[in-house]
C-alpha cells in the first residue's frame, strides 16, 4: 500500500512539473482552493512571491484576504541550487471562512526572469 502512495505521489509531482506556472492554481483547486475566489488566488500568488524571494527557511507568513475571510500560510521548509537556480521547498496551506482546509508541500525554482515555477521533487539534485 506504501508503494502505491509514493507512485501517486511521483505521478503528481510528475504532472507538476510539466505544468506552465500559470496552469498551476488551475490544477491545485482541492476543496478548500474551491472556495477561494480570484482575488483569494491573487493574493496567494503575490504572498509566495514575496515569501519565496524575502523569508527565510522555516519562517511562516499567514495571510487573509478581508473581503472573503479566506487565506493560509506559506512556509519555506528548505532551500537550495539545482542547475545555478534558487530552489526552494515550501509548504502551502489554505483555509477557508467556512472552515475547509487543505495542505501540500511544493518544489518552486526560480527562473531567470525572476519567476517562480513549480518544479517535480524528483527533478531537483542539488549543487552542492
Amino acid at each position: 500500500m506504501a508503494h502505491r502512495s509514493v507512485t501517486i505521489l511521483v505521478l503528481v509531482a510528475s504532472l507538476l512539473a510539466a505544468l506552465p506556472a500559470s496552469a498551476f492554481w488551475a490544477w491545485m483547486r482541492g476543496a478548500a482552493l474551491n472556495e477561494f475566489t480570484d482575488s483569494d488566488r491573487e493574493m496567494l500568488r503575490a504572498e509566495a512571491r514575496r515569501v519565496l524571494d524575502e523569508e527565510a527557511d522555516g519562517s511562516r507568513t499567514d495571510w487573509t484576504n478581508p473581503e472573503t475571510g479566506n487565506g493560509g500560510s506559506i512556509k519555506p521548509l528548505k532551500t537550495l541550487t539545482v542547475a545555478g537556480q534558487t530552489c526552494r521547498q515550501t509548504a502551502f496551506r489554505q483555509v477557508t471562512a467556512s472552515g475547509l482546509k487543505g495542505q501540500a508541500v511544493y518544489h518552486l525554482c526560480q527562473q531567470n526572469d525572476g519567476t517562480w515555477r513549480f518544479i517535480a521533487a524528483s527533478s531537483l539534485k542539488s549543487d552542492g
